[in-house]
C-alpha cells in the first residue's frame, strides 16, 4: 500500500497519525490509516488490505465508529474549506434561508457570531477538537475520565446536529 505523506494535513487537531505509536490503541480506526506504520503480523495486514480492496475501508474503522466518523468529517470539512474555498466564497454572509437560521439557533449556534458558512464549519471543527481533548484525558480517576468521555460525546453529537442543518451548504 502506498504511503500517503499528506495524511495528517487535514487531521491536525484530532488524532494525528504522526503522533501515534505502533502500540497506540487510537492508531486503529482512523480513516485511510497507513498500515505500514503499524507493526502487525503479515496475516493481519493482509486481512485489512483485503478488506480495503473489497469495501474501501477495513474493520478497524468500526471499532470506534463515532471517532472514525468525527475524524472523517473533521478532515473533510478542513479540506473542503481549503480546496473548495479557492472556488466558493464560504465567507459571504446572509446566504441562509430562514430554515437554516432557525435550525442553527435551535442547535445553540449564535448566528450573529457565526454568520457565514466558513464560521459554522469552523465551529463544527472546534467542537470536534474540544471533544478530542476530553477523550485524550489520562487521569487516574476513572470517574473523571468517564465524565470527560460523556462530555466529549455531547460535543460530538452537537457537531453532527449542526452539520445536519448546514450540510447542504457544503459543496463546491
Amino acid at each position: 500500500m502506498k504511503k500517503n505523506s499528506n495524511i495528517n494535513k487535514y487531521n491536525k487537531g484530532l488524532y494525528s497519525v504522526s503522533h501515534l505509536h505502533a502500540d497506540d490503541e487510537h492508531a486503529y480506526g482512523l480513516p485511510n490509516f497507513d498500515l505500514d506504520s503499524i507493526k502487525m503480523p503479515k496475516s493481519s495486514r493482509k486481512h485489512l488490505e483485503d478488506q480495503r480492496k473489497k469495501y474501501g475501508f477495513d474493520d478497524t474503522e468500526t471499532w470506534s465508529l463515532n471517532q472514525t466518523a468525527c475524524v472523517w468529517l473533521y478532515s473533510h470539512i478542513k479540506m473542503m474549506l481549503d480546496v473548495g474555498g479557492q472556488i466558493v466564497n464560504y465567507d459571504y454572509p446572509g446566504m441562509w434561508s430562514d430554515e437554516i437560521k432557525q435550525g442553527l439557533i435551535t442547535e445553540g449556534v449564535d448566528i450573529t457570531k457565526y454568520n457565514t458558512d466558513r464560521l459554522v464549519f469552523d465551529f463544527i471543527c472546534e467542537l470536534f477538537e474540544k471533544a478530542d481533548e476530553l477523550n485524550s484525558m489520562s487521569d487516574v480517576d476513572v470517574a473523571k475520565v468517564m465524565d470527560a468521555e460523556k462530555e466529549a460525546i455531547k460535543l460530538q453529537s452537537k457537531a453532527f446536529r449542526i452539520w445536519s442543518v448546514i450540510m447542504y451548504r457544503a459543496g463546491w
